[in-house]
């Protein structure tokens, strides 16, 4: 990380899958000792959400995206029919 990044990495995720991201934080917290910025433990209530989310992504080395809901079947289902590009969404 350089002296303008706050965090190793920024949690991003779609409200289907809060529960799956609080987990990855929670080891990378605990395990791996990384910092990072996760909305609902970071964001400062009554401050504009997006603003604070601009920032943070902006002192990130790294930003993790979980797009899909965990076992909705989206990548095992291209996994199953040989897709290369499964499991890079």
């Amino acid at each position: 990380m350089s002296a303008t990044e706050l965090y190793d990495v920024f949690l991003s995720y779609g409200s289907d899958n809060i529960d799956f991201v609080q987990d990855l934080a929670l080891r990378l917290q605990g395990d791996a000792r990384l910092s990072f910025w996760f909305e609902p433990w970071h964001s400062v209530p009554g401050l504009p959400l997006q603003e604070q989310m601009e920032e943070a992504l902006q002192q990130a080395a790294s930003c993790a995206v979980s797009s899909a809901r965990p076992g909705s079947g989206v990548a095992e289902r291209a996994d199953a029919r040989g897709d290369p590009a499964a499991g890079r969404r």
